[in-house]
């Protein structure tokens, strides 16, 4: 049996706490976002969608990168730092400017998303990147 790369148990477990996060913040936000006019749900919805897919790629990015070389692992977080600061401000000026969303409930849902989402990701690679036990001896 092959031994299991560093990498993919936590994957595993980022991807649950991804996929748990999301359906509970679904579950209470549903409430509010049912009440609130059309406009403000769906510029919430737009801000936590962009967040939820940039946070999801570059999670898939770090956690791949955490079996590779650490010029690997460099590349991939600074590049995705790079990327994400370029994709969010990218979709933020075009959101308000052209799609003309409802800018606080937009940068609510985008935030608010990103902060969890990214935390998320902190915890998890924290996690990965940690030494088996049987190699702390």
């Amino acid at each position: 049996m092959a031994p299991e790369r560093r990498g993919s148990r936590s994957r595993a477990l980022w991807l649950r706490w991804l996929v748990g996060l999301t359906v509970a913040a679904a579950l209470l936000a549903a409430y509010p976002l049912s009440i609130a006019p059309p406009a403000h749900r769906n510029s919430a919805l737009l801000g936590w969608s962009i967040s939820f897919v940039v946070c999801a790629a570059s999670g898939l990015v770090a956690f791949w990168s955490l079996d590779h070389s650490m010029r690997g692992f460099l590349l991939a977080t600074f590049g995705g730092m790079i990327a994400r600061l370029v994709v969010i401000g990218g979709t933020v000026v075009v959101a308000v400017v052209v799609v003309r969303v409802s800018v606080a409930p937009f940068l609510i849902g985008l935030f608010g998303a990103y902060v969890v989402y990214q935390a998320l990701e902190v915890i998890a690679l924290h996690q990965g990147s940690a030494r088996p036990p049987e190699a702390r001896a």
